[in-house]
């Protein structure tokens, strides 16, 4: 049995998930009153349309807040080094233009004509100036706790993404120079010293190199395989855009006849094409003046080895991994040769002498499979095999996929196959990451058999994204789902006529009530629209409800790539899995941050 819901007991936290920054309205004073005043600063726009005037006030009021405030500001030190010859008032502009993304949209608005004669006035109280400033620190503090935590975790492509955002945010502060940590460091040093660190704990080492002159890299942190790491390199040409490293693994792509013996990596740490997710990060490094990291540069170490050598470094890698908690099996030599020769079609692009190894829904993920960029077939000596709830589960399939038309090029998975009673391939998934599954798998919690099926369901859902599966998200979808979907958007033009636009942690994010048909109708215009989507998984918490019964409501963080859209944000999945092999999703819910009371909905009226 499952356990019904009702829409109308659900509470919702608004006030945790929404933080909306507004000052009370001064009613009863006219706008001249208000001009009038020494307790406020006013800005007024005009334009054709409110969304117009409303942007020009916007402006003017920044534009005397500049004023106000210049001389607080001072340069920090690289920006002094390269020279600033622009005044005061244009240099402070520019600084507390990054804030009208976030505090400043929350100004006070006075609507004094109409269109098409628009007449705007915004204003805020002197006393709030500070509040402006500190709400910055504030977001400095945070990303600081996240880089660190990142870092811990060896996901080096968050750590260093956070640690430049916010030294970016960092040159935006009054007296930046000033600025330290509850630990006392002085920030404007202290950051780029923890970037320089992570950059000299950073191996690039050559591991095998493919048919068609792609080689494939080990990448380690402190001696530890990354679980995560984002990098460019030089072809000998020009600088590659962006490939993505998982579980230690990376690739890099060759020229015909490039010599390997003086390979380059770069680290990337400035994420301006991904900044487009977070309004406030985007206006800051527009703004700001970069900063170039020396170190991120580094040598790819060592000649490409033997394949006897590299099968025993990959060994002495993976022994570093947490040890499996999952026992493989011992007679699977009968499965062994139906993933080699599977393979193997797809190293030789015969794709067609693979399908007799399929049931007719895993041929058809195999096509979708192969489809999903340029797929190739990278390291294949630790591939594992063990019995699942529903048939025999093979991992550590290392493949990379290649996109050429976007500014991330290339990542890399675990792929995941399944055979059912009959020894044919039922199911094809990607994994979910050695960090993710040792969250799983590792919880005694629950039987073993309970952790191998949230495993697999997690690994199918994140899958069905990226292999654009519509029949997968309607089997497992229940029909009278509570489905809320949230997204960043930009925050230009009139966001005040839609009122499921919040303002929630620095980004401005739509939130839309779904049924299941208008959900599958939206996924199915979705990937449409794009040529690749790629979900990482990280930071699982789960919970079991309910006595008797294998109801569980998960939170998981989701890092959501695609070739016209990103985010990265917390999805909670309320999921019946009484039937392991159909687990039914009962809630869906998406928020840029996580909740401390776990999801949008309260636990105790789940029930």
């Amino acid at each position: 049995m499952y356990v019904n819901i009702n829409m109308d007991t659900y509470k919702f936290h608004i006030s945790i998930l929404l933080t909306i920054l507004a000052a009370l309205p001064c009613y009863g004073q006219s706008w001249n009153e208000i001009k009038q005043s020494q307790r406020y600063i006013y800005g007024e726009g005009w334009g054709s349309s409110d969304a117009e005037a409303d942007k020009n006030a916007l402006a003017d009021l920044i534009s005397k807040i500049s004023v106000q405030v210049q001389g607080s500001f001072t340069m920090t030190e690289d920006e002094m080094s390269h020279g600033n010859d622009v005044d005061g008032t244009t240099y402070a502009r520019s600084k507390v233009q990054t804030y009208s993304q976030a505090t400043l949209t929350n100004a006070e608005k006075m609507v004094l004509d109409y269109e098409p004669d628009a007449h705007v006035g915004r204003y805020i109280l002197r006393s709030e100036l500070s509040r402006i400033f500190e709400s910055r620190k504030k977001r400095i503090q945070e990303m600081l706790q996240l880089a660190q935590e990142a870092e811990k975790q060896t996901k080096i492509d968050d750590a260093l993404r956070y640690y430049y955002w916010s030294y970016a945010l960092l040159k935006t502060l009054q007296r930046p120079d000033e600025a330290t940590d509850t630990a006392g460091h002085v920030l404007s040093s202290w950051i780029p010293a923890q970037m320089d660190a992570i950059f000299s704990a950073i191996k690039v080492t050559p591991m095998s190199k493919t048919a068609d002159n792609v080689m494939e890299v080990a990448v380690t942190y402190k001696g530890q395989p990354v679980a995560s790491y984002d990098y460019t390199y030089f072809d000998g040409q020009n600088w590659s855009n962006i490939y993505s490293a998982k579980d230690g693994r990376g690739v890099i792509e060759l020229n015909p006849g490039a010599v390997t013996d003086n390979l380059r990596v770069k680290s990337e740490y400035e994420y301006r094409s991904e900044a487009h997710i977070d309004n406030e990060i985007d206006a800051v490094l527009a703004t700001v003046k970069g900063h170039a990291f020396r170190k991120s540069y580094l040598a790819v170490s060592g000649r490409t080895p033997s394949n006897s050598e590299s099968r025993m470094a990959l060994a002495s890698i993976e022994t570093k991994q947490s040890e499996p908690v999952v026992e493989p099996m011992t007679d699977d030599a009968d499965y062994r040769k139906i993933i080699d020769k599977v393979l193997a079609a797809i190293t030789t692009k015969n794709y067609a002498s693979a399908e007799q190894f399929f049931t007719p829904q895993g041929a058809t993920m195999f096509r979708s499979l192969i489809s999903y960029g340029k797929a190739r077939v990278l390291d294949t000596s630790d591939l594992t095999f063990y019995q699942s709830t529903n048939g025999v589960v093979c991992r550590n399939a290392k493949m990379s996929f290649t996109f050429k038309n976007n500014i991330r090029s290339s990542f890399v998975e675990d792929v995941v196959f399944t055979f059912n009673a009959k020894k044919r391939i039922d199911y094809i998934a990607f994994g979910l990451g050695k960090q993710a599954e040792s969250d799983i798998l590792g919880n005694d919690n629950w039987d073993l058999a309970t952790r191998k099926a949230l495993m697999n369901f997690l690994e199918n859902y994140k899958t069905a994204f990226a292999l654009k599966r519509l029949d997968y998200l309607q089997s497992v979808f229940d029909d009278n789902a509570v489905i809320i979907s949230g997204c960043t958007v930009n925050p230009g033009g009139n966001r005040f006529a839609d009122s499921n636009v919040r303002y929630a942690k620095n980004q401005y994010v739509r939130y839309t009530r779904e049924s299941k048909k208008e959900y599958l109708a939206r996924m199915a215009r979705s990937f449409a629209s794009k040529e690749f989507i790629n979900i990482r998984f990280s930071n699982n918490v789960v919970k079991k409800y309910g006595k008797g019964m294998e109801s569980y409501a998960i939170q998981i963080k989701q890092d959501y790539y695609s070739s016209n859209y990103g985010d990265s944000g917390y999805l909670f999945l309320y999921v019946d899995m009484n039937d392991p092999d159909n687990p039914v999703i009962k809630v869906r819910t998406w928020q840029p941050k996580p909740d401390p009371n776990f999801g949008l909905v309260d636990e105790g009226y789940i029930f």
